[in-house]
């Protein structure tokens, strides 16, 4: 079973990577990740190393975001909807078994 790490999504919409956590996910600081729906029946997302495309439109929800010094990334709200999140929810973090990345599950109630 992986470690997961418990964390509180942001009234910004932000959550911070465990550098622990992000250093084995292949994560770098202040480098960038996609944010996308994990496929199957689980309601995840999973966030993977990704190159800059400043070619991306502003409100897309699917260009790469920057993670900050803190290594917190903003979620985007259409995916935050798909998968039932608001901000100040709670959501687990743990490693990707399939790739590099991290997957990010809501948590319920903690």
């Amino acid at each position: 079973m992986p470690i997961r790490f418990p964390r509180q999504v942001s009234g910004l919409r932000r959550v911070a990577i465990p550098k622990k956590l992000a250093v084995a996910a292949g994560l770098r600081d202040e480098g960038f990740v996609r944010v996308a729906s994990s496929p199957g029946p689980d309601l995840v997302l999973l966030l993977s190393p990704a190159e800059e495309n400043s070619a991306a439109a502003v409100r897309d929800p699917t260009r790469p975001r920057q993670l900050n010094s803190a290594r917190q990334v903003t979620l985007p709200a259409p995916l935050m909807d798909a998968v039932g999140l608001a901000p100040l929810d709670w959501v687990y973090l743990s490693r990707a078994d399939e790739a590099a990345g991290v997957l990010l599950e809501p948590a319920g109630e903690l």
